[in-house]
């Protein structure tokens, strides 16, 4: 579990970009968002029946509203606020879940949510990782499900964490490429397989992301690993080309979104 407002020992001074009130507010919005999808997803799932959420932001969190045209079932979100801490390896859920009532207004589902963490994370994180590229090393960032953060250092070439439970990670490229590396992608699919909702890549000069724009499928999960095959095979020949066409199979994937920011 991460602590809140956790910066890592080794951080440079802070400057410009490096606000931890945003980081810290942009991991606490991400982690209503991110329980947002998964509490949808779980109601939908139990239920049979198309639904929709509305967030209420509070101070000390957020409730997620379920919006369901045929009726709110009481008993599927009960399971989910039961269920979804422990599917996600996460205790301390940010979030909280309720029924909705007919005339709340307009709900988002899974696409929505996710546009919402990716811009957030535009506005809020990417200065800060950027400036942090420039530096000769990696660094990371992870917004945590119970909406703490934490910012830190890797090695000069990598970043090496335990497989944490988190909402979104984030780390920097030290060159001016922000393409994912064959050992990215597999790390991708093993996020995205844990409920990570999305991975962004920080260099000088781009940001490339891949986000979930619905549940993951079980087939989207061997793409990720067949992708990061490929690429590993197209890195140890040096061929561009090849590493090209080995990332272009991402296009495949039902769930999931590559884009640059």
């Amino acid at each position: 579990m991460l602590s809140h407002g956790e910066d890592e020992e080794g951080m440079p001074a802070r400057g410009p970009g490096c606000s931890g009130e945003q980081l810290r507010r942009y991991a606490s919005r991400a982690a209503c968002l991110g329980s947002a999808f998964h509490f949808l997803a779980y109601y939908e799932e139990d239920t049979g029946r198309e639904a929709s959420v509305l967030i209420e932001w509070g101070e000390s969190g957020c409730t997620v509203r379920i919006m369901d045209e045929a009726g709110c079932s009481a008993e599927s979100v009960e399971l989910a606020s039961r269920a979804l801490p422990r599917l996600l390896g996460a205790p301390g859920l940010a979030a909280r879940v309720a029924c909705g009532e007919p005339g709340m207004g307009e709900g988002l589902r899974y696409r929505g949510l996710a546009s919402l963490i990716v811009e957030g994370f535009r506005r809020d994180v990417l200065p800060c990782l950027q400036r942090l590229a420039s530096t000769g090393r990696e660094y990371f960032y992870v917004a945590g499900w119970n909406a703490a953060y934490a910012l830190g250092p890797g090695e000069e070439r990598s970043v090496t964490l335990p497989q944490l439970p988190a909402v979104v990670f984030a780390h920097t490229h030290p060159g001016p490429s922000c393409l994912p590396s064959g050992k990215d992608l597999r790390s991708f699919a093993d996020f995205f397989s844990g409920g990570g909702i999305a991975e962004f890549i920080v260099s000088t000069g781009c940001a490339f992301t891949l986000y979930l724009v619905e549940p993951l499928p079980e087939d989207d999960y061997w793409l990720l690993q067949d992708a990061a095959r490929c690429v590993t095979t197209a890195e140890q020949r040096g061929d561009g080309l090849a590493y090209q066409e080995c990332l272009q199979r991402l296009s495949r994937a039902r769930a999931l979104v590559a884009a640059l920011l």
